[in-house]
């Protein structure tokens, strides 16, 4: 009898964005699917079952695979156990579920281990470790009203405001003025700087509470772009958020013994794909306020790849270099993916802030 050779599906819910991607037991790429926002506190029950969906079927589709096909499903969280079933049900899959928690696929992700401090800036942003005892504690993450230092959100927000204070009067001329207007179909040219700051605001306030979050988070890339073409104001944002992941990872650090010196620290997060602007107050921040030997790690796997290996794990493989090396060749295409993603939803996000 011939046996039939497992498909799992992988999944990364985030704020902003949630991918999928289905592999063979051989860590074989077969399809790649992205969707919008899976986090149930804020983009409310509807959207987030709906973003996974969204995401399981473009992977199908990408893969030439029937949902019947996919054995197991490895997917990190933001929502509750019912709901990620829900989703699972509505894509027709009938497969063994192995949900995990964001920060775990996340640190399994950066660090191809069981342990280290990961600094997350994405949507939101959190500080994770995990101690070789299996110890784990987690600084951060409270939302986007008490925390998000440092995230994306908080990037496109200072960005946003700085808009509305050049506009006003209380800030510097930026940019990002003409950046964001164009980018959410405002013509500010023919009308009075106040009515442009109010239109603005009025954006953000028709799109709260659930999708105002992911909005301002996508942000983020405009005052990347700005400050890449030498605009004052969004470098310093950008500088002060690489800043600020380095103030809560010292804060951290204070509280938290991982169990080996030096103290292996990397980053997750849409965020850090801004680059060295970020990076390096990231570094220089952090060495002004650790004492402790330590090493900063860079990324080894994308994070749609940690359920994946937690998966492997609890089937009691190793994560050895052969399957490390072979996820690895996959990060180009999912890069790739999703900044076609961006492309491809770009006039639809605008279409959407217009209307």
């Amino acid at each position: 009898m011939a046996v039939i050779q497992p498909y799992i599906l992988s999944i990364e819910s985030g704020g902003s964005k949630t991918i999928s991607v289905i592999l063979n037991e051989d860590a074989e790429l077969l399809g790649f699917g992205i969707g919008g926002s899976a986090n149930e506190v804020f983009a409310g029950h509807e959207i987030a079952v709906h973003s996974i969906v969204e995401s399981i079927q473009a992977a199908l589709d990408d893969a030439s695979v029937h949902p019947r096909q996919i054995t197991i499903v490895a997917a990190s969280v933001l929502m509750s156990r019912e709901l990620l079933n829900k989703a699972i049900s509505a894509a027709d899959i009938a497969a063994e579920v192995h949900a995990y928690e964001e920060k775990e696929t996340s640190l399994a992700a950066s660090f191809c281990s069981d342990h280290g401090v990961l600094a997350s800036s994405g949507t939101g942003s959190f500080i994770y470790g995990r101690s070789i005892h299996g110890k784990t504690m987690v600084l951060g993450g409270f939302g986007s009203i008490l925390g998000d230092e440092g995230s994306g959100y908080e990037i496109g927000l200072q960005g946003l405001k700085s808009v509305i204070y050049s506009l006003d009067g209380r800030g510097h001329p930026t940019s990002l003025v003409e950046e964001i207007c164009k980018k959410w179909g405002v013509d500010y040219r023919d009308r009075t700087k106040l009515q442009t700051a109010w239109e603005l605001a009025e954006k953000v306030h028709d799109l709260y509470p659930y999708r105002h979050r992911g909005l301002l988070a996508r942000l983020s890339l405009s005052v990347a772009k700005s400050a890449k073409e030498g605009d004052i104001i969004s470098r310093q944002i950008i500088q002060n958020a690489g800043g600020v992941m380095a103030e809560l990872t010292a804060a951290f650090l204070k509280q938290f013994e991982v169990g080996v010196r030096p103290i292996p620290i990397s980053y997750s997060g849409g965020s850090w794909n801004i680059g060295e602007m970020m990076l390096e107050p990231f570094r220089q921040r952090l060495a002004q306020l650790v004492d402790v030997p330590y090493v900063i790690v860079p990324q080894k796997l994308q994070p749609v790849f940690g359920p994946f290996l937690l998966w492997f794990k609890h089937r009691g493989m190793p994560w050895n270099d052969m399957l490390i090396r072979r996820l690895k060749k996959h990060d180009k295409t999912i890069i790739a993916q999703y900044g076609k993603y961006l492309y491809d939803h770009q006039e639809a996000g605008r279409k959407t802030i217009r209307s």
